[in-house]
């Protein structure tokens, strides 16, 4: 699912309850850089090992996508800044380092579960194993409504949470 909003539905389920606990912005880089690898792929037809037309290489393994996360986690918290600012929200700012790793993590991790279960050339294990517990477990269709769904609950349970939070102050 090469840059899909489908992978933001786990992290908008995480983000509803935890509000400043959680990073969505951070979250968000983590996904798109974990597909920057596939990205590459589609535009040259090799992967970044020169493996040719394997889709889903090196970044969507456990080593591949921990080594991502720590770059999303050095790079997520400046951006995160930067976010809040843009969107008017200076005032959570600073974004505690927790908050960024367990979001840059939380991210390449869900991205690589996702995907392997969608994608048969996902191999979480190598170089030790090809193997993939998770490739079909559910179809793809089941895979995008849990995405969507995850997405919508966790919105209603951030805005639902932002109002009561409104009533409580204002009563």
């Amino acid at each position: 699912m090469p840059f899909t909003p489908f992978h933001m539905g786990p992290g908008i389920l995480v983000k509803g309850p935890q509000q400043g606990g959680f990073s969505l912005i951070t979250f968000g880089l983590a996904q798109v850089l974990i597909d920057l690898e596939p990205l590459y792929v589609i535009a040259t037809g090799k992967d970044f090992l020169g493996v040719p037309g394997h889709l889903h290489g090196i970044s969507h393994t456990l080593l591949g996508a921990t080594l991502v996360g720590f770059i999303a986690g050095l790079l997520g918290r400046p951006l995160t800044h930067l976010g809040l600012r843009i969107l008017g929200q200076s005032q959570f700012i600073p974004v505690p380092w927790r908050v960024i790793w367990w979001s840059a993590f939380f991210g390449t991790y869900s991205h690589l579960a996702l995907d392997a279960v969608m994608h048969r050339d996902v191999e979480p294990f190598a170089p030790w194993s090809r193997w993939n517990p998770l490739v079909g477990l559910v179809s793809v269709g089941t895979l995008h409504l849990f995405c969507f769904a995850t997405a919508a609950l966790g919105t209603v349970i951030y805005f639902g949470l932002q109002f009561r939070r409104k009533v409580s102050v204002g009563s």
